[in-house]
C-alpha cells in the first residue's frame, strides 16, 4: 500500500515533469516526429542511433563510428553518448531515435530538478519545518533545471545532464558530516564515487566542473576539520574521500582514453583566439533568448546561437544576496542555534566562493563588457590554467563555465525563501500566508526565465539511396561529394592531404533517423560539383581504399 509519506516524495519529480512539459513546449506533442533546431540534435541523435547499433551487434567497434575513415576512435570527434544511449537502448529498438532524444532531454529537466531539490532539502536548517525547507528546495530545482543556462542549451543534450553533480555534491556532504550525524559512511563515500564519475563522462566540460565544485567543498571540509580539536572519525571520513575519488576515477578513465588518444595524434587544441570569440562577456549575463516572455522583446536576446544567454535573473540574484546575508546574520547574532546552523553557514560559504570561481572562469581570456570589445586591463587566470592544466585547451567556450554560478545561486535562492518561511511561521504564525508568500515568490523568480515556446525543426528524411547503400553487402568505405562550403578546384588541390578530408565507412548500417542527413550524415568533401576534372577525387579515392564514389548531382543530398 502506498504511504503518504512516498506520495510526498514523488511530487516534487512529478511537478518538475510537468514543468518540464510547460517550459519545452511543445516538444511533447512531437515527440517522434521533431527535434531541437539546429545541427546538434540532428548530430547527437546520429550518435544515439549508432551506439545502439553497435552496442547490440559489435560493442568493440563503438568507438570506430562510420565517420572520418579511416581513422580510429571517431565517436570521440563529439560526446560520446554512451551512458544515454545504454538507458535509452530499449526506446531505440522500439521508437526509434528521435523518440529516445527527446525522452532524454526531458528527462534531463526532472532529474535535474530533482537533484537539485533533493541537495537543497538537506542544506536547508534543521530547526525549520519540513513543508518550508520543501518549498525552498524545490524553488531552487525551478531555478536551476529551468534557469536561462539550460534553457539555451536545450539544443546540446550533453550539457542538458546536470544532475549527477548536485547528487554527487549531496553524497559527499552526507560524508563528510561528523559521525554523530551520520557522517562517514561507506555507502554514501560509493554513491558520492558514482555520480561524480557519471557526471564526468558525460560531457568532457562537467568533468572540470565537477573537479572544481566537489574539490572546493572537501577543501573547504578539510580546512575547518583539521582546526577543530576533536577529530574523531576524521580518517574513516578521508578514507571515503579516497574511495569515491578511486571509484570516479576508474567509471571515468575507460570513456575518457579514447579522446586522450586523438587529442595526441591530431593535436587537439583550442588556440587562445578561439577562447577569446568564446568568452562571456558582462553583456551576456543580460542576456536572454528572444523567446524570453518578459525580456526577450527589449533587445537583451543574445546572438550567437545562445550561447552567450546567461541572465541568472534579478529576482534570483536577489532572493541568493538575502540568502547569504539571513544566514551569516542568524550565525553571528544568535548562538543558541549555532549548532544547528553551522553546517548551513559553511555551505552558503561553499556557493558563494563556488558561484564567484564560476563567474570569473565564465569570463574566459578578459573581462569584456560586450562580445569582440576591448579587454579590460584586469588580468584573470583562465589563460594561465589554459597553459598549466591538462585538457583544458580542449574547452571550446569558457562561457560554459557559467552553469556552477546558476546553480549556486538557485541554491542560495532557495535558503533565502526557506529563511523568509520560517520567519514568517515563527512571527506570523500564519502556515497559509507563509506558504502563498513563498510560492508566489517562486513562481515570480521562475517566470523571469520563461522562454517557450521553443524553436523545433522537422528531421529531413532519408533520400532512397542512403537505403539502398545501406543494403549493399560490399561497402567498406565511401565519399560523398559535394558537401557544403568547402575547398574546391584548385583550392582544393593545395589543401595538404588528409586535412579536410572526411569519409565514410560502410558496414550495412543504416542510421534509421533523419539524422543522416548532410548536416549530420558522416561526409566527406572534394568539391567535385566545381571541379573541371575528377583528376583529384579519383587520386584521393585510390589513396583511402575507397570503393564508392558517391556523387550528389542536386542540392538535396542523395539526388
Amino acid at each position: 500500500m502506498w504511504r503518504n509519506r512516498d506520495i510526498s516524495a514523488l511530487l516534487p519529480p512529478l511537478a518538475y515533469l510537468l514543468l518540464a512539459a510547460v517550459f519545452t513546449w511543445p516538444l511533447v506533442t512531437h515527440l517522434t516526429t521533431a527535434l531541437g533546431s539546429g545541427l546538434d540534435p540532428l548530430l547527437q541523435t546520429w550518435v544515439l542511433a549508432w551506439n545502439a547499433h553497435a552496442l547490440t551487434t559489435d560493442p568493440l567497434a563503438v568507438w570506430n563510428a562510420p565517420i572520418f575513415f579511416p581513422y580510429p576512435d571517431t565517436l570521440a570527434y563529439s560526446d560520446h553518448h554512451l551512458l544515454l544511449a545504454i538507458l535509452a537502448l530499449p526506446i531505440v529498438a522500439t521508437g526509434g531515435p528521435v523518440l529516445a532524444y527527446n525522452l532524454l532531454v526531458l528527462t534531463s529537466y526532472v532529474l535535474t530538478g530533482w537533484a537539485v531539490y533533493l541537495l537543497a532539502y538537506e542544506m536547508s536548517a534543521r530547526t525549520c519545518k519540513p513543508w518550508v525547507r520543501a518549498i525552498g528546495a524545490f524553488a531552487a530545482g525551478a531555478l536551476f533545471a529551468f534557469g536561462t543556462y539550460r534553457m539555451t542549451h536545450f539544443v546540446h543534450l550533453q550539457l542538458l545532464q546536470t544532475a549527477w553533480l548536485p547528487l554527487a555534491l549531496l553524497f559527499l556532504r552526507r560524508l563528510l558530516r561528523a559521525p554523530e550525524d551520520g557522517g562517514g559512511r561507506w555507502r554514501d563515500a560509493a554513491l558520492f564515487g558514482l555520480f561524480a564519475g557519471i557526471q564526468c563522462v558525460t560531457a568532457l566540460y562537467y568533468a572540470y566542473f565537477a573537479a572544481l565544485t566537489l574539490g572546493l567543498y572537501a577543501a573547504l571540509w578539510l580546512w575547518e576539520a583539521i582546526r577543530q580539536p576533536a577529530r574523531a572519525g576524521l580518517l574513516r571520513r578521508v578514507g571515503g574521500l579516497t574511495l569515491g575519488g578511486g571509484l570516479a576515477a576508474l567509471i571515468t578513465a575507460p570513456l575518457t582514453l579514447p579522446y586522450l588518444r586523438i587529442y595526441e595524434y591530431l593535436g587537439v587544441v583550442r588556440s587562445p583566439r578561439e577562447l577569446d570569440n568564446w568568452s562571456a562577456p558582462l553583456q551576456a549575463y543580460l542576456a536572454v533568448p528572444p523567446t524570453n516572455w518578459l525580456y526577450g522583446g527589449h533587445g537583451w536576446s543574445a546572438a550567437s546561437g545562445g550561447e552567450f544567454a546567461l541572465f541568472p535573473g534579478f529576482v534570483t540574484i536577489g532572493l541568493a544576496a538575502s540568502g547569504v546575508a539571513l544566514t551569516l546574520w542568524k550565525r553571528a547574532g544568535d548562538r543558541r542555534t549555532a549548532p544547528d546552523d553551522a553546517p548551513l553557514a559553511r555551505d552558503v560559504i561553499f556557493l558563494v566562493l563556488l558561484g564567484i570561481i564560476a563567474f570569473v572562469l565564465s569570463l574566459g581570456t578578459g573581462i569584456r563588457l560586450e562580445r569582440g570589445g576591448d579587454v579590460l586591463p584586469i588580468p584573470l587566470p583562465y589563460p594561465l590554467l589554459y597553459e598549466r592544466i591538462p585538457g583544458f585547451g580542449a574547452l571550446r567556450v569558457p562561457a560554459r563555465w557559467a552553469m556552477l554560478a546558476h546553480l549556486a545561486l538557485a541554491l542560495l535562492a532557495g535558503i533565502a525563501i526557506t529563511h523568509i518561511g520560517r520567519w514568517l511561521v515563527s512571527v506570523r504564525r500564519r502556515n497559509r500566508l507563509a506558504v502563498a508568500a513563498l510560492t508566489a515568490v517562486g513562481t515570480v523568480a521562475l517566470a523571469e526565465h520563461a522562454a517557450f515556446p521553443v524553436p523545433l525543426a522537422t528531421p529531413p528524411s532519408s533520400p532512397p539511396v542512403y537505403t539502398w547503400l545501406g543494403a549493399q553487402p560490399d561497402i567498406r568505405a565511401i565519399l560523398e561529394l559535394p558537401v557544403g562550403p568547402t575547398p574546391r578546384g584548385a583550392e582544393l588541390e593545395r589543401t595538404p592531404s588528409g586535412s579536410s578530408i572526411r569519409f565514410s565507412t560502410g558496414s550495412r548500417w543504416r542510421p534509421g533517423t533523419a539524422a543522416s542527413s548532410r548536416s549530420a550524415r558522416p561526409t566527406c568533401c572534394a568539391g567535385c560539383s566545381a571541379c573541371p576534372t575528377m583528376t583529384p577525387c579519383v587520386t584521393w579515392r585510390s589513396q583511402a581504399l575507397i570503393r564508392w564514389l558517391f556523387i550528389a548531382t542536386s542540392t538535396t543530398p542523395g539526388n
